[in-house]
């Protein structure tokens, strides 16, 4: 998505996934459905030696860290990570026909040990880990904005020391 008032555009993470392998073709394949005709130089996406894991490095851990902070999210994003206060707030905001109301529940799972090697199954019965209840559309679309920026403002930061 272009980033009003930037050069620059923002660039959607890839999902991870740690049960099918993604190959080098399979990211570009989703690269493609999230970003639609949009020309993202292939030097922002990251195949790692791994053949798993295929990550793009906007926004980061420290960008999803500051933005939650800022736009009143209540739990880190480790204590909220999948379907939490932070995720549905940003679909309460951006597709709030998606988010089901008697569907939220929360689910405090601090302790996951073995998180990437068995996936979320043990550590949760409804697939969150997080805090949905706490979730509003006016966070999600901060969130929103606050990741905009912070990628934006990497983005310029980086173009200036090539």
């Amino acid at each position: 998505m272009k980033v009003e008032g930037h050069s620059s555009y923002c660039i959607s993470p890839l999902p991870y996934s740690a049960s099918s392998p993604v190959t080098p073709e399979k990211a570009q394949l989703q690269k493609s459905k999230i970003l639609g005709d949009l020309a993202i130089p292939d030097r922002y996406l990251v195949v790692t030696e791994d053949p798993r894991t295929v990550w793009d490095p906007f926004p980061n851990r420290r960008h999803w860290e500051e933005a939650y902070q800022a736009a009143g999210i209540t739990e880190t994003i480790s204590r909220d990570m999948h379907a939490g206060e932070g995720e549905t707030s940003l679909i309460m905001h951006l597709m709030p026909k998606a988010v089901k109301e008697d569907k939220r529940s929360d689910c405090d799972s601090p302790d996951r040990p073995f998180l990437e090697t068995v996936g979320m199954k043990p550590y949760t019965k409804s697939g969150t880990i997080g805090f949905p209840t706490r979730a509003i559309a006016e966070k999600g679309k901060l969130l929103l904005q606050l990741l905009t920026d912070q990628i934006a403002s990497t983005l310029e930061d980086i173009e200036k020391i090539k």
